[in-house]
């Protein structure tokens, strides 16, 4: 019996040992709770679209609604929900910023901020975007 509990005992701190070693070390630190939420609400985000011909605006709500425009095509508008969400069980509780637009999938990511400026982080911890951010409503 000492055994077994000598084994699971290894086991667990084995375990414990690669968790924390896996652990990723961020040079900034992710906005959360309160943070989180007050940097987007009754804020507008503008960056370059992907192909780099126009500018991309996400207006958040502070209710928690969203709307996205394009600087190119004013008929262009995505209505959704924004919302924080908690993740992780490894890594140690982090809070995302998510996003749902009516008929698409959720997609979450980690934020920090620098002056006026937010950069989005994905899951993998890959960096995705950077846009700029001001208060109130500029969708035009």
């Amino acid at each position: 019996m000492k055994v077994r509990r000598f084994f699971y005992i290894c086991l667990v701190g084995f375990v414990s040992a690669l968790v924390y070693a896996n652990k990723p070390v961020y040079a900034e630190s992710f906005l959360q709770g309160d943070a989180l939420r007050a940097t987007f609400a009754d804020k507008t985000i503008t960056f370059p679209n992907k192909n780099g011909s126009s500018t991309s605006i996400v207006y958040f709500g502070k209710d928690g609604t969203m709307i996205a425009g394009n600087s190119e095509r004013k008929d262009l508008r995505l209505t959704g929900k924004w919302f924080v969400k908690k993740n992780g069980f490894f890594t140690g509780p982090m809070e995302l910023l998510c996003r749902r637009y009516d008929g698409r999938p959720e997609r979450c990511m980690k934020v920090t901020i620098a002056g006026d400026t937010v950069k989005f982080v994905s899951l993998k911890d890959k960096p995705a975007y950077e846009a700029k951010i001001k208060a109130g409503q500029h969708i035009p």
